[in-house]
């Protein structure tokens, strides 16, 4: 369970991450 729990917060993490970069790459253009 927890390490379930773990995994699914590392992908949610990891995409919050991704979407944070592409934003920071559209306000610096």
């Amino acid at each position: 369970m927890m390490e379930h729990l773990t995994h699914d917060m590392a992908n949610k993490a990891r995409e919050l991450m991704a979407e944070i970069d592409e934003l920071v790459a559209w306000l610096r253009r």
